[in-house]
Parts: structure tokens; sequence; C-alpha cells
């Protein structure tokens, strides 16, 4: 069955890359792993690895063209197999015409973008730090210390962000 070769992402906030070179050409055969190519994004440059076992039978992006993210950019075959290449690359359209892609990425973007004002503790964390003599609750706002969770600017655990010397 043929394989995709799918542009990177290479990064959270990354929407296309560029076709920086192809090291393997048409006809070539492939191993799982190989670089076969190098893409460019606004961060970096990145090898990307052969799928899967084949031949390379079909490069979709050349050299230099700009590619969405997640975009066939080529077609691994086993040999003698008979593939066709404009379903492939049109069962992609069909994918990215019926789903919003860039507002599903973008709901995503935004998910880490909040923190919370109040850290939760586990009653087995709360009774750990009881057993070792810290409180688990401000004086004033009743958050968690930050050395439960890491979230605190304290040093090492010696006090949280907010003075209450958990």
């Amino acid at each position: 069955m043929a394989s995709k070769i799918i542009m990177p992402q290479g990064g959270q906030d990354i929407k296309e890359g560029s076709i920086v070179g192809w090291l393997k050409k048409e006809g070539d055969r492939v191993t799982k792993g190989d670089v076969i190519c190098e893409v460019e994004t606004e961060k970096a440059v990145f090898e990307v690895e052969a799928p899967a076992d084949g031949i390379l039978v079909k490069i979709v992006a050349h050299d230099g063209d700009k590619v969405p993210i997640f975009s066939v950019i080529g077609i691994i075959a086993e040999p003698g197999e008979d593939v066709d290449i404009e379903r492939i690359v049109g069962e992609e359209e069909k994918e990215e015409k019926g789903i919003d892609v860039s507002r599903i990425r973008q709901r995503l973007g935004k998910s880490g973008e909040k923190k919370p004002d109040r850290v939760r503790v586990s009653g087995r964390a709360k009774r750990l730090a009881e057993e070792r003599g810290n409180r688990t609750a401000g004086p004033d706002r009743g958050e968690g210390c930050s050395w439960l969770s890491g979230a605190g600017r304290g040093k090492s655990g010696n006090g949280s962000a907010h003075g209450d010397g958990c």
C-alpha cells in the first residue's frame, strides 16, 4: 500500500514550510527512516524521513515550493505497485475541504494561554504535605503550595509566589 510523505509541522504556530531539497529522486529505493528531503519553516530546517520501505514513486512538492503543513509532499510505494497518485493527492484536498483545519489549530494554540489562579492538590498530595509539616493552602486565597505543582516562583520549594511559607 502506498505511503504518503507529509510536510511536518515543525512548531506549534507553523502553517507552511518550504522544500529545501530532495535527497532522493523519483524511482529511488528508500528504507523506512532514510532522510529523503529537507524542509524549512520559519523556525528551522528539518530532515524528513521515509515513513516506509519502498520506491519514491512521486515527488508532489518540488524544491522551493511552499506547502501547507500536513500536506502530501511525496509518495512511496512497493516495487511494481499500481498507485493512483491523483486519488491520493485528491483525498488530502477532500479532507481539507471537509474540515476547517485552521480553526482547529487556532483553538489548540489557545488552549494553553490562560493558567488558572488556583492550583488543585490531590488528597494524596495534601496528606503527604501534612506528614512533612507543610500547609496545602495559603492564608488568604486558599491556593495550593507552589512546591506541590512546581507553579511557584520560590526557591526550590522554600516559599511560594504569595509568600505563604509553603
